[in-house]
């Protein structure tokens, strides 16, 4: 809930900042909220309830990652006011805050013990126990090479950016491949 929160307030923030500075700050909170509801939901749903839940909880992730660029494009092309699209996408996670805080109850049900399915006991495990489950590590070494490629781009522009005066002139004549392939990479 306070991630979620943190979330909100961090993109509400965006929306009202004067200063470069400020948005720094800001991004803190944004990124720690959003970190922590991935981790914590996902946390959540793996241990009370079934892979087929847990799958519906990753489609709707992407639903609304999808969602926030198309909102910001929206405000961007009928408005041109970046801030609406932040205040938008602000409001749509106080929304999602006062849903959650109304069924707060329904989630402490599961809490008490119930959990869905075999009746399995399920352990809980350190980090360093996790780390010695057999594929764990091969697991974590996949996802490297899945999402490290994706930060070549970024690492690319960025370092054009803060080398070259005009960056927007140099991004398109050095960086097209490796953007296309980043966005491609998913597919």
């Amino acid at each position: 809930m306070f991630s979620i929160l943190s979330t909100t307030i961090a993109l509400l923030g965006f929306s009202f900042s004067e200063n470069f500075v400020f948005l720094l700050i800001l991004a803190i909170p944004l990124g720690l909220g959003a970190g922590s509801v991935d981790a914590a939901l996902s946390n959540y749903v793996a241990l009370h309830f079934k892979a087929k839940h847990m799958n519906w909880l990753h489609c709707f992730w992407g639903i609304g990652a999808v969602t926030g660029p198309l909102v910001m494009a929206y405000w961007l092309n009928q408005a041109n006011n970046w801030r609406a699209g932040y205040v938008t996408v602000g409001l749509i996670l106080l929304g999602i805050v006062v849903v959650l805080l109304s069924t707060l109850s329904l989630w402490r049900i599961f809490e008490k013990g119930r959990v869905e399915g075999s009746g399995d006991e399920k352990k809980r495990v350190s980090n360093r126990e996790a780390i010695r489950i057999p594929g764990v590590k091969m697991s974590m070494l996949a996802m490297l090479c899945y999402n490290g490629p994706k930060l070549l781009p970024v690492c690319g522009w960025l370092l054009s950016s803060l080398l070259a005066k005009e960056f927007l002139q140099v991004l398109p004549q050095h960086y097209p491949p490796y953007f296309s392939l980043a966005l491609s990479w998913d597919a």
